[in-house]
């Protein structure tokens, strides 16, 4: 067998240094992970299906669990609920479901189907970035999307479109009837005021009052500085008017009208400033609803799950 020379050796020597030798590498330093933690609830169990607290109270919750509090107390869409460090529980009279704390790195895997009883908001398909609803044309008041179309517009404004069986006014597809049917939400701003372009216009439609009702209306409107909020009953709790009803019911009021006359989702309403009430006229016998202006400060005093039918409140109970 011939003997390799010094050259072949050579080259076998630097084959093999090539293939043997593994690439320099630095070590590369991890980023810091906040040390944060999400509280969710079961449904009621958490093999049920889980949600994640509104983050308006997950703060409240998490200083309470870190404070060595036996419990504490959230209103969850009006209700009252005690939530329990102990059982790790959330109960509100007979009504129980599990509670479970995770980091927030481990978020993925608890299968969380949304945020405070409403499915995530969906980022596929096409997503309107104009606030503009093509109903009304003001600035949409609860925004709420057609998930088949994407195109969005004032709760009030795409529910009269469904009453009156008409389709999405930008595509003519279908209203689907789950966008309507007990609303939940976590994405809307229950402190959202009226557009002002429409406030301005409401204004308008008024006459200015005459010399003798000038002291008592201006003496109203020194009141109404303070802000408040008109109400309605529906189903042993209280609902917040859409902002845009809202006005037009404040427009009134402040100028000593006895009663109004009030369109909400297609539907003539008749609402009585004496009686505090709102009832459909005699064509449209809607049931007659319990009504109320309150100071903003008065919340807390009232059951109040939403907007205009739309449920998303939750706030902390000291």
């Amino acid at each position: 067998m011939r003997e390799a020379s010094g050259n072949e050796r050579t080259r076998t020597s630097i084959w093999l240094a090539t293939v043997t030798m593994a690439p320099s590498t630095r070590r590369v330093k991890r980023p810091d992970v906040p040390d944060r933690f999400v509280w969710l609830y079961g449904n009621p169990k958490m093999r049920d299906g889980c949600y994640e607290y509104h983050p308006a109270v997950q703060s409240h919750i998490e200083e309470a669990y870190l404070n060595d509090k036996d419990k504490c107390m959230i209103n969850f869409h009006g209700e009252k609920r005690t939530l329990s460090f102990d059982s790790m529980s959330d109960s509100s009279g007979s009504d129980k479901r599990q509670i479970k704390r995770v980091h927030s790195t481990k978020l993925h895997m608890s299968k969380c189907k949304g945020i405070s009883g409403a499915s995530y908001v969906s980022t596929k398909g096409y997503q309107q970035t104009d606030e503009k609803c093509n109903i009304c044309f003001h600035k949409q008041m609860v925004p709420t999307r057609i998930p088949a179309c994407g195109h969005s517009f004032c709760y009030t404004c795409i529910k009269t479109n469904f009453k009156k069986r008409l389709p999405c006014p930008m595509c003519r597809g279908d209203l689907p009837i789950s966008l309507f049917v007990n609303p939940i939400r976590y994405d809307v701003d229950f402190d959202v005021e009226c557009p002002e372009e429409f406030a301005e216009d409401c204004s308008a439609m008024f006459k200015k009052p005459d010399n003798e009702e000038v002291g008592e209306s201006s003496s109203k409107r020194k009141e109404s500085k303070l802000r408040h909020y008109w109400i309605y009953e529906a189903r042993g709790f209280w609902y917040r008017y859409d902002p845009k009803h809202e006005k037009y019911l404040e427009e009134h009021f402040l100028r000593n009208k006895p009663s109004c006359t009030l369109f909400i989702c297609g539907i003539k309403m008749q609402v009585d400033f004496k009686k505090h009430t709102q009832k459909g006229d005699e064509w449209n016998a809607a049931r007659e609803r319990k009504i109320k202006r309150i100071a903003a400060s008065d919340m807390h005093k009232f059951k109040i799950r939403g907007i205009a039918g739309v449920s998303f409140l939750v706030q902390p109970i000291s």
